[in-house]
């Protein structure tokens, strides 16, 4: 990761777990170390990652969310993303 986080042209990441890793939350130590460097992250996940992460950093500046609700959940979501500043997809 420190790698990556030194590349001067690299705008942000995606992390991707990988086949049979836990998702959300338990990265949240990382997606806050990549906004830390001035990267953009993108997170999947349910909206409370969100949350965790504007609570730990103090923003939701920087991150790319995807839901993983289904589209029923649309409207909450959008609502959501907009008391973050950020733009639904």
């Amino acid at each position: 990761m420190d790698s990556l986080l030194a590349i001067d042209e690299l705008d942000g990441i995606q992390w991707v777990p990988g086949e049979g890793q836990p998702w959300g939350a338990c990265w949240a130590d990382l997606y806050c170390r990549i906004l830390a460097a001035g990267k953009k992250v993108q997170l999947y996940g349910p909206t409370d990652l969100l949350e965790l992460i504007e609570q730990r950093v103090g923003t939701a500046d920087g991150c790319v969310f995807w839901h993983g609700g289904g589209m029923d959940d649309m409207p909450a979501v959008t609502e959501f993303l907009a008391r973050y500043g950020l733009p639904p997809m």
